[in-house]
C-alpha cells in the first residue's frame, strides 16, 4: 500500500526529502539566482530520496565574472585568467575566474562543469579545454 502511495504523490509532485541539506523539495521547479530562472528536474537517489533541495541549489549558483549571467549548478563554465576580485580557487595552486559558455567565443574554452561541493556551496568539476587537449596530443 505504501509503495501505491509513494507513487502516486511522485506523480503528483509531492516533496521528498533531501539529505544534504535536510529540507524537503520537489523533484522538479525553478530555481532562481541573480534575475535568472532555469527548470530543472532533479534526479533521485535509489532510495527515492534527493540531495539537495531546489531552493538550496539556488543558493549555490554564481555569477559569470564577465556577463554576471547565473551560472547553475551542472552548467558547464569556461575558466579565464586575469586580476578580477570574483576569482575562484580551482585546484591547489590555481585561481581563475569562472564565466558562463554565452561569453567564450569557442566551445573549446569549456573547462568544466559547476557542480555542489560537500559543503553544499558549489565547486568547479575541471575538465581539459579544447587548448589543453591539442597540448598533450602525441605529435602526428
Amino acid at each position: 500500500m505504501m509503495y501505491w502511495l509513494r507513487l502516486v504523490a511522485s506523480f503528483f509532485g509531492g516533496s521528498v526529502k533531501a539529505v544534504k541539506c535536510g529540507h524537503r523539495s520537489r523533484k522538479s521547479g525553478r530555481i532562481s539566482a541573480f534575475g535568472d530562472s532555469v527548470f530543472t528536474h532533479l534526479k533521485a537517489n535509489s532510495d527515492g530520496t534527493l540531495d539537495y533541495c531546489l531552493a538550496c541549489l539556488g543558493k549555490m549558483a554564481i555569477q559569470c565574472s564577465l556577463c554576471k549571467r547565473a551560472i547553475f549548478v551542472g552548467d558547464p563554465i569556461a575558466l579565464y585568467h586575469g586580476t578580477q576580485a570574483s576569482a575562484v580557487i580551482v585546484g591547489p595552486t590555481d585561481s581563475a575566474h569562472v564565466g558562463c559558455m554565452f561569453c567564450t567565443d569557442s566551445a573549446a574554452n569549456h573547462s568544466g562543469f559547476w557542480v555542489p561541493d560537500e559543503d553544499g556551496k558549489g565547486q568547479v568539476q575541471r575538465i581539459l579545454n579544447g587548448f589543453e587537449r591539442a597540448l598533450l596530443a602525441p605529435d602526428c
